[in-house]
């Protein structure tokens, strides 16, 4: 039974499909794997139409601990894999962070996953700045001037593109100038309104991850605000709940806290992906497409350690 399945393997590694014969999703859980186990989109469903999703150009709201910078390097190295002779650049805002990110997430993937092996080379190139697989180059770079000016590319990824020098970011369209494909995906945590991410997302179709309210059928998309957040015992006033204090916070009932429905109040599940759906609030606008995760597009991510959270980033002084 294991030559059989070696045997598989090896063929469906040999004979994959390429180009957009098979959905990247499905040709990420198929061929790549995560802590040596089939990668796939259980714990964070979300993911999923993100990774299908290679529009030339996108822009990612996203937040920190949801696997999307996982997402975006598997989807980097799928397209080096299933297009032949093509070339891409990922970067980082700083050299230790893309180094930090080719060690722990990008070479073990190129080390457990056959697929980024193909036969056709024996002894592929692997360093922290340059990838090969088959015909294809990855450059893994900081977001500096050198790469800006003298690496041609189909694809531009954009990892915490507000950490990044925004004039280093417009510089690297140059790269795009010869390609067929011209592809520029960013992805980040919003620093501030109308900056960065939240300013490229602002001109895109605005998909937002609904949920659903069993009670009420009311879609709606919860945001950390006292129309969606249920605080028992509630003892105080205050405008916004990103201004309550770290003593404040210290006095809540986080145990008993839930997320709410904005229309009815009662408590949306948000463990059940049946009741999740991806709705563009400005579909017309498909010449650039965005998307928005926040904490509550998992149950992943509790109230108790959101408000924890905030109360050390205020006492920290790093609350943007």
């Amino acid at each position: 039974m294991k030559l059989f399945s070696d045997l598989h393997k090896q063929a469906s590694t040999k004979f994959l499909a390429t180009g957009d014969e098979v959905p990247l999703g499905d040709w990420l859980k198929e061929h790549t794997t995560l802590n040596r186990k089939p990668f796939d989109f259980s714990r964070y469903p979300f993911q999923e139409r993100i990774a299908n999703d290679m529009h030339p150009n996108m822009s990612v709201i996203k937040c920190s601990q949801i696997g999307l910078t996982e997402v975006q390097i598997r989807k980097f190295l799928a397209f080096l894999r299933r297009m032949n002779g093509v070339s891409g650049i990922f970067t980082m805002p700083t050299e230790d962070m893309y180094k930090r990110v080719y060690t722990t997430r990008i070479s073990p993937l190129l080390k457990n996953d056959d697929v980024f092996n193909p036969p056709m080379v024996d002894k592929p190139v692997r360093r922290q700045d340059l990838i090969q697989i088959g015909d294809s180059w990855g450059y893994i770079t900081g977001c500096n001037e050198g790469p800006a000016t003298s690496i041609p590319a189909d694809i531009l990824f954009h990892d915490e593109l507000d950490l990044s020098d925004e004039a280093m970011i417009g510089l690297f369209q140059s790269r795009l100038q010869n390609s067929d494909y011209k592809i520029t995906q960013a992805f980040s945590t919003p620093t501030y309104m109308g900056f960065g991410v939240d300013k490229n997302f602002a001109l895109t179709d605005q998909f937002h991850y609904l949920i659903r309210c069993e009670s009420c059928n009311h879609h709606q998309f919860p945001r950390f605000e006292h129309e969606w957040v249920h605080l028992p015992d509630l003892s105080f006033e205050v405008d916004k709940l990103v201004d309550m204090t770290p003593e404040q916070i210290t006095g809540l009932n986080l145990k008993e806290a839930y997320v709410k429905c904005c229309k009815c109040s009662s408590r949306l599940d948000l463990h059940n992906p049946a009741l999740r759906e991806w709705v563009a609030k400005h579909p017309s606008k498909d010449n650039f497409r965005g998307y928005k995760v926040n904490p509550f597009s998992t149950d992943r991510i509790s109230l108790e350690y959101i408000f924890k959270q905030l109360a050390k980033y205020k006492l920290n002084e790093n609350e943007k």
